[in-house]
């Protein structure tokens, strides 16, 4: 019975580990595509971030919020990510409100971390609503 318990308790052990080997990874990632990208970049620019509540965004709009070059940084969303304040406003609506997006979405950079799972969505119509958000967000 303790062995069971061991197994269990380095599995949660390992896949803590895991995830934040991943988090660390994403995060080098996204720097150095903006270390490459935007080195010369000029401060005051707008970005506006689709997705800020999954992995990625919540690691991207950290950067963001860091990152001297960004002035403001618009979230849009579904449902609160819990950044908004400072130099972050937060816009939770549908992708299907077409006039708050188009007063809304004024920026220089849009970055779409929109995406999930199906173990996530728990249905094959969340699934797919999901998808709906990203081709939206491209339109």
């Amino acid at each position: 019975m303790k062995i069971k318990g061991v197994k269990q308790g380095l599995r949660l052990f390992n896949t803590f580990y895991f995830f934040t080997f991943i988090q660390i990874v994403i995060r080098k990632v996204i720097v150095g595509i903006f270390e490459k990208r935007f080195k010369d970049m000029q401060k005051g620019k707008t970005a506006l971030v689709f997705g800020a509540t999954g992995l990625v965004g919540k690691e991207l709009v950290s950067i963001l919020t860091n990152d001297e070059r960004y002035e403001s940084i618009i979230i849009f969303g579904r449902h609160s990510s819990g950044f908004a304040g400072g130099k972050v406003k937060e816009i939770i609506t549908e992708l299907n409100n077409k006039s708050l997006l188009e007063a809304e979405m004024t920026g220089d950079h849009v970055y779409c971390c929109l995406g999930t799972t199906i173990k996530k969505a728990r249905t094959k119509r969340s699934f797919q609503e999901s998808r709906s958000w990203i081709a939206k967000a491209y339109s």
